[in-house]
């Protein structure tokens, strides 16, 4: 899957990239755009909204950032004709002063049509990155379908992080021709295997139970209300079973009040958010790795970077099946892909009686994400 006008640009120009997610925000798509950056740091710029801590972070970069001021943020209307005109504001001011090669976005909307206007006025090619739910939602309302499909049928190029997003984004009207396939990949340096009682002690965990980890932020999209419910009928058979929710969300004082509720409050450990440098210590004290995503109507997990920190830090993994989940996870190699509660309990189980299938699906998993780092490499080295 590539793009046939894909090769580096001639002359010393940045690629401008203008997206909504970015650090020092956090989740995976953050992540994602930012590794991209970290790949070609003397050949990128980045505009993202403002926020907390920004500045700090913002001079500690070896690319350069600008931001524009974040307003009405709890007005989804008004939210978006904001980022639209302020990102097009800041970026235009950028490109009458500096020369750039061409232009990035982060998400097919709004900032496709902020790309649209820019590469008319500038001349200047754009790519845009799919995730998944940026093209699920836009496609399901008829006034956005042709401004999207106008979108990604001009692009020079659409970065496409799954399989399961290249079929959304051909649906939506992007050339299969001009897809990249840029999965996200892992800092396989950072999340690798580690001494599992030390980690432990580190958290202060105890070191003698068998510890479930999701990590990810906790709104009702990511079904740790399932695992909880799978936990509950588990708990009989593993008196030593503890589950670890690492990250914060809407979603943190229900799941509260289940597990009370369920009888799982000496079980279940809410540890909210983490530092980034504390984040592999929680993949190498657990032993594995479980999201089981249940999105609503325009949600998806379009690739699942969590799956694949686990699986570099040497997890199995219990993933559902959903999305892009297939390009994370290698079923039957790195761990167990489940579409119920029954299946989630099943492979649980087996799991935790097995632990030479733990050992060998971690080893598998840790095998994957080196892959996916590789190819993300020589890809970017090729085309960005």
């Amino acid at each position: 899957m590539g793009v046939s006008r894909n090769e580096r640009p001639a002359g010393t120009g940045r690629t401008l990239l203008i997206t909504l997610g970015f650090p020092p925000a956090q989740g995976g798509m953050q992540r994602y755009l930012y590794r991209h950056c970290r790949q070609m740091p003397d050949r990128i710029a980045v505009l993202a909204p403002d926020r907390r801590g920004a500045a700090d972070w913002d001079a500690q970069q070896p690319f350069p950032v600008r931001r524009w001021y974040s307003a009405f943020q709890h007005v989804p209307g008004l939210r978006r004709l904001w980022q639209f005109g302020q990102s097009y504001r800041v970026a235009a001011s950028w490109l009458r002063r500096e020369h750039f090669a061409r232009l990035e976005v982060g998400q097919a909307l709004p900032f496709g049509a902020v790309a649209l206007r820019l590469s008319r006025r500038y001349d200047l090619p754009y790519r845009v990155f799919a995730h998944g739910d940026d093209l699920l939602k836009p496609l399901g309302w008829r006034l956005w379908r042709p401004l999207l499909r106008l979108v990604l049928r001009r692009a020079e190029a659409v970065y496409i992080n799954s399989h399961y997003t290249a079929r959304l984004a051909v649906g939506a009207g992007a050339h299969w021709q001009r897809l990249i396939l840029l999965r996200p990949w892992i800092d396989t340096d950072r999340f690798r295997p580690g001494d599992r009682s030390a980690a432990r002690r580190r958290l202060g965990l105890p070191t003698d139970s068998r510890i479930l980890l999701t990590v990810g932020r906790i709104e009702q999209r990511k079904g740790v209300h399932v695992v909880l419910d799978a936990l509950r009928r588990l708990a009989g058979d593993f008196p030593d079973l503890r589950y670890a929710v690492v990250g914060t969300g809407t979603a943190l004082p229900a799941l509260r009040c289940r597990a009370d509720a369920l009888g799982l409050a000496a079980r279940v450990i809410f540890v909210g958010a983490q530092a980034e440098e504390r984040l592999p210590l929680w993949y190498q004290a657990a032993d594995i790795f479980v999201l089981y995503p249940t999105p609503g109507p325009g949600e998806v997990e379009g690739f699942g970077m969590v799956y694949l920190e686990a699986g570099a830090s040497g997890l199995p993994v219990v993933a559902g099946r959903d999305g892009g989940v297939y390009d994370a996870v290698l079923p039957g190699k790195s761990g167990f892909i489940v579409g119920d509660e029954v299946g989630l309990r099943r492979a649980l189980a087996v799991l935790w009686h097995d632990p030479a299938l733990r050992r060998r699906f971690g080893a598998a998993g840790r095998q994957h994400a080196l892959a996916l780092r590789q190819q993300a490499e020589e890809i970017c080295h090729r085309v960005c």
